[in-house]
């Protein structure tokens, strides 16, 4: 046998592949080697951190961080939200241009982006109702309910901002159409429908509107319930 075959079956048996496999002459057994120990070889040592840059993440406190993620955390779900609202309010004459269908995707897309990017700085709560929730029954500080609930109306109202601002023309092109007809932009189905939900004119029983919200916050009160207990059963 020669010196060839026998390190290719050296290195057969030590890299744990077949050995009956090696007289097909597989060049995947070959190049998947070859690969294994050229990557080994050359790994990139990480770059070190900064003395300047630790200084920094040390002095910047903890609370505006939490604030921060909690404001971009909401303008994540909320922006796209509402952009979805804004393509299917503005162009109803135009199916292709949004659906319910897009704007439950859009939102849930949101939500996800938001948890991954900013729950774990925050902790996610991305919602009045919630961080209320979690100060009454898990124990979350109270000082920080004031700042976490300024942070959120404040990321939901800078992705309102922005919105207005992209669809601007647009919507006041819509809003003069609905003053033209007697009809105020504020209801169902008016600019104002991107904003923010308007029940129908014939909806006259706020109590049926009041169940519906709290059932929605309901629903994910107890989402969001789950993902924290499971997250103090990993840390204990």
């Amino acid at each position: 046998m020669s010196s060839a075959h026998v390190e290719v079956a050296n290195a057969g048996h030590t890299t744990g592949y077949d050995a009956h496999r090696l007289h097909t002459h597989d060049m995947e057994i070959g190049v998947t080697d070859a690969v294994q120990r050229h990557v080994q070889r050359h790994v990139v040592p990480p770059k070190p951190v900064s003395q300047r840059k630790l200084d920094f993440e040390h002095a910047r406190p903890r609370w505006m961080r939490e604030m921060a993620a909690e404001a971009l955390g909401v303008f994540f779900y909320v922006y796209p939200g509402i952009a979805s609202q804004a393509s299917f309010f503005l162009n109803k004459t135009e199916p292709v241009f949004g659906s319910l269908f897009q704007i439950g995707w859009a939102y849930a897309i949101g939500i996800a982006f938001a948890i991954i990017v900013c729950g774990p700085t925050s902790g996610g709560h991305f919602n009045p109702t919630i961080t209320i929730c979690f100060a009454v029954w898990q124990g979350f500080p109270w000082s920080k309910v004031p700042r976490y609930i300024f942070a959120q109306i404040l990321g939901s109202f800078i992705a309102g901002l922005v919105l207005v601002g992209q669809y601007w023309p647009e919507i006041s092109a819509l809003a003069a159409q609905f003053r033209a007809e007697g009809i105020s932009p504020n209801s169902l189905g008016g600019p104002g429908s991107i904003l923010c939900s308007f029940p129908a004119p014939t909806q006259t029983n706020y109590g049926y509107l009041f169940f519906i919200e709290f059932f929605v916050d309901s629903f994910l009160g107890s989402v969001k319930m789950s993902e924290y207990n499971t997250q103090k059963a990993h840390r204990h």
